[in-house]
């Protein structure tokens, strides 16, 4: 190994090493190295040539000279900029051999659906830190009206669906998931539009409302549910309240339906049978279609092969994977692991980057996963409010115990889930505390106009101020120390220790 070290930028670890021959070794096999590069102290490319190579097996050897074809394209620094950090070292570069279709696909351990939505970006952009980020970065944005749908169709309310969605925009952890390529924002994106349509089938009256209206309704809910299942498993937690939501309206209609109640039983019959191939027929068929193109890439079947045995046993060998893979998730020295009773209080925000070593000293850069906490710690208030006040109230609100169902879908399975746990898996439940926010600040504005508008102004102006003030820390900008040292709360590793 060779060391050079960077003077002027503060970087003496290393001494520097004069050389003429650099020896390249594989110690074990599966490493794929791409490409060599050399710089000198004006950040130039050094020229290369190889001397010798020896040692290859003939199956898996390429041309030595690929290593340094390409010097002229490697950054003097590395940065988010310019290469991946944190989990994108197996998303991106997952996206990208589906994308090339002649390469080992690397990442198996989710469903392929997120990565293929990736790989629309590397297409067209090319495999570059834009390409890989712009389709999430766009899921980011449409997830900012779709919270305002989700809150307007709960809560009926222009301003409190305004509110919501600008809670969203704010959300510390809305703007880092959605600006890295990882497949968690594609998820949920697709669990909040699940969420819209049984939301909107919930609150539709059977007596003014036609049998195919509900169908079309419960469709669009169950194709959405099965792109949620194909992107990330956190798809089948949501299923789950869909179903409570679900068996509850058809509960509800029947019980009072008085004397209509034979034609709403039989409504409710044929709505249970539509639901059999809408809820679970076709979300199954889009999962395992989610497979084709990374089974093509594995030479398995080909595209028209759709219901082969190969590939049946291929996928369900997949399944066991993921499988054994997540249950084997139980290393408790992580660093940064957290158990989900400290979410809801930012109690351990994920450290995902840092370029600290590359700036002058006193100064730092890093990316870090945590909730703005105005929206968090509100949100966390605003769900306590409404618990209890579902629990309080003889009748509680419809709107409330819907916000609750899909809240405990998102949050609750995470309590029993007995590996390692990290503060984004919160990320799924952050649509649903923004959800009881708005319902709390809905019932302050029935008991006092002008108190309503003195919190959500409060509100809204403490999760922006937040949002700019931890903006650095979440999005690698370069920082003082000093200034971060005073955003470090509750022990907070939210940069470079």
């Amino acid at each position: 190994s060779a060391y050079v070290t960077f003077p002027s930028r503060g970087i003496d670890e290393y001494p520097y090493q004069t050389a003429r021959y650099v020896r390249i070794t594989a110690e074990s096999a599966g490493l794929r190295l791409s490409e060599v590069a050399f710089l000198d102290e004006a950040d130039a490319p050094i020229p290369v040539t190889i001397a010798s190579r020896s040692g290859e097996y003939a199956d898996y050897a390429y041309d030595p000279e690929a290593l340094i074809d390409e010097q002229d394209t490697a950054p003097a620094i590395p940065s988010y900029y310019n290469g991946t950090y944190f989990d994108e070292i197996y998303h991106a570069r997952t996206a990208y051999e589906l994308v090339r279709g002649d390469l080992t696909i690397y990442e198996w351990t989710h469903p392929p659906l997120g990565k293929l939505i990736m790989s629309l970006g590397i297409a067209i952009f090319g495999m570059t830190p834009f390409g890989w980020r712009f389709m999430g970065a766009l899921v980011g944005v449409l997830m900012v009206p779709l919270m305002y749908l989700l809150a307007k169709q709960l809560t009926k309310s222009t301003k409190l669906s305004f509110l919501a969605m600008a809670l969203m925009a704010l959300d510390s952890m809305h703007f880092t998931q959605t600006r890295i390529a990882t497949i968690d924002s594609y998820a949920v994106f697709w669990i909040m539009l699940m969420y819209l349509f049984m939301i909107r089938y919930v609150q539709m009256d059977w007596r003014t409302v036609s049998l195919k209206r509900n169908f079309v309704t419960l469709g669009l809910c169950g194709v959405t549910m099965g792109l949620a299942w194909a992107t990330k498993w956190i798809g089948l937690y949501a299923s789950a309240g869909l179903a409570i939501l679900y068996f509850w309206k058809l509960a509800s209609e029947i019980i009072h339906a008085g004397e209509e109640r034979g034609a709403f039983l039989k409504r409710a019959l044929w709505s249970c049978m539509f639901c059999l191939g809408f809820f679970v027929l076709i979300p199954a068929l889009i999962y395992y279609l989610s497979y084709t193109r990374q089974l093509h890439v594995e030479g398995v079947a080909n595209v028209f092969d759709m219901f082969s045995k190969q590939r049946f046993d291929r996928v369900v060998q997949l399944q066991e994977s993921m499988y054994n893979y997540h249950a084997g998730l139980g290393d408790d020295t992580h660093f940064y692991r957290s158990p989900w009773y400290q979410w809801p209080v930012i109690w351990w925000p994920m450290w995902y980057y840092s370029g600290t070593a590359y700036l002058p000293s006193g100064m730092i850069a890093s990316i870090t996963a945590m909730g703005n906490p105005a929206v968090w710690w509100t949100g966390l208030a605003a769900l306590i409010f409404v618990l209890i006040g579902s629990a309080w109230k003889r009748k509680a609100p419809k709107e409330w115990l819907i916000a609750l169902i899909g809240f405990a879908s998102q949050f609750l399975p995470w309590v029993l889930v007995p590996r390692s746990t990290f503060i984004y898996h919160y990320f799924a439940s952050v649509p649903f505390i923004i959800l009881c926010t708005a319902l709390m600040l809905g019932w302050l504005k029935e008991q006092s106009e002008a108190g309503f508008k003195v919190a959500s102004v409060a509100l809204l102006a403490a999760a922006l101020g937040l949002f700019i003030a931890f903006y650095p820390l979440e999005a690698g900008t370069p920082v003082s120390r000093a200034y971060a040292m005073h955003l470090r709360w509750f022990k907070w590793y939210n940069f470079e220790p």
